[in-house]
This record gives structure tokens, sequence and C-alpha cells, in this order.
């Protein structure tokens, strides 16, 4: 019953949407990403938190001016189903809403609506407030054990990993602070294509 988005159930061809979290910049690694998908004209929708944004504007409009979606991941990265419950609705929206009006003043934007829960947490009450509130949450289909910098995944296997799993409409979540994630975007992207996949942007709405 709510505008609830983890993959295309009905895809018109071999779509794929590549989503990146951004929490904190590690090692320049979005720098490294942005031009990876510069060089192969491959959107990214990333979910950035307000922190990410009032520590990284510089990326943050490079992001906006080379086309990528950016959307809400919250300011502070709290758990929203424990927020509801222990300060109520408007805490939640508070952290969206705070998002949204670090986007503008730095961009003169309005963000989209789409917003992703800090962890995939989420409850039931959880999802009919976002809904209520116009928004849409985007989950995914596919992710895996990216995002410790000090435990990457070998690259050779997580690049087979993620080929392994791609299918039509499938959301695949990667963390930008990844060496493993930025050293084999490149060979995913070929590969993918190579599989006759097309990297597209998240849809807005249904």
């Amino acid at each position: 019953p709510y505008d609830v988005f983890w993959q295309d159930q009905n895809p018109s061809g071999k779509i794929i949407y590549l989503t990146m979290d951004e929490g904190y910049e590690y090692e320049n690694l979005t720098g490294t990403i942005l031009d990876v998908a510069k060089e192969y004209k491959v959107p990214i929708a990333f979910f950035v938190t307000g922190s990410y944004i009032r520590h990284n504007p510089e990326y943050i409009k490079r992001m906006a001016s080379e086309g990528h979606q950016i959307l809400n991941h919250t300011d502070s990265h709290p758990n929203l189903p424990d927020l509801l419950g222990s300060k109520g609705p408007d805490a939640v929206i508070g952290e969206l809403s705070r998002v949204e009006d670090a986007f503008f003043s730095l961009t003169g934007q309005s963000m989209p609506k789409i917003m992703r829960p800090p962890e995939g947490s989420y409850s039931e009450r959880m999802l009919a407030l976002l809904s209520q509130s116009g928004y849409r949450v985007v989950f995914w289909s596919f992710a895996y054990r990216d995002w410790l910098t000090d435990e990457q995944p070998d690259p050779q296997q997580a690049l087979q990993k993620i080929l392994d799993n791609l299918h039509p409409g499938s959301v695949l979540l990667l963390h930008a602070v990844s060496k493993t994630n930025a050293m084999i975007l490149d060979d995913f992207i070929n590969a993918a294509t190579a599989r006759g996949y097309q990297f597209k942007p998240l849809p807005l709405s249904e």
C-alpha cells in the first residue's frame, strides 16, 4: 500500500539502476566514481546525508552538473523506526527536510521526494508516514558487504558476485566508501553492457 521501490517489476528491457549511498567521503573515492560514470555516460542515484552535503559541497555540485540523481538519505543517518517511536513523526520528517534545505541552499535546486532509510531499517508505521508525506522509499534488490573500509572484499570476487546477481529491473546498492567498488566500476559497467544491460536513472514516480 506504500510507494516503495526495490526493483522494477516490469522492466522494459534489460534495465538496471545503479545507486550509491553517501554518508561520508573516504579517500576521495567519489571523484574516481564520477570520473568513470562520466566516461561511460552512466547515471548514478546518490543517496546523500545532510552531513555529506555540508562537508562535500564540490562533489554535490559535480554530481548535479553531470546529471546524476541526488536523493535523500536523512540528515544524521538515524534508525528511523526507532526515531519515530522515541521522538515522533516530526523528528523523522525533520531528518529529511534538513537534507532538502541543505541541498537547495547549495544548488538552488529542489531535491526530489525520494529517500532511502539508513540501514534499510523500516516499519509499516514509518512507511505509512513517509508515503503520507509524499516520499517514495527506495530500497534495493542487490547489496553486499562493501561498506567496511578496512575489510574490503576481493575485487574479482566482488565483480563476479555483482554480475552473478544481475537481472532486468535490479536496483544495485554500492557504497561509495568502498575502494573495491571504485576499482571495479569500469569493469562492471563494461561487463554489464556486454550482457545487454542499460543503466537508467531511478523512476521518480509510478
